[in-house]
């Protein structure tokens, strides 16, 4: 069975965000060591790749650990989280 996150590393790939085998694996690692919810995890990935314009492994983790300890899951308490954090205007 594919999941919520099989689903968006397929649509990430199909608009040209070619993720290395081994960022695949660090996400897959993040989600083990988290137990995050797939929507935190695609949240994690998504402001990975604005905030650092690429795949950063450690921030990944980092921000994936933060929004999944605050519960955040959604894009817009992501972007709150982010601006009182100074990361995003």
């Amino acid at each position: 069975m594919v999941g919520r996150l099989e689903i968006y590393l397929d649509h990430l790939y199909a608009k040209g965000f070619k993720l290395s085998e081994a960022d695949i694996k660090f996400i897959y690692f993040g989600k083990q060591i988290t137990a995050a919810h797939d929507d935190t995890i695609r949240l994690a990935i998504e402001y990975t790749l604005k905030l650092t314009f690429g795949f950063d492994g450690s921030f990944f983790v980092n921000l994936l650990e933060h929004l999944n300890e605050q519960h955040i899951t959604t894009r817009s308490d992501v972007e709150a989280y982010l601006k009182i954090k100074n990361m995003i205007e």
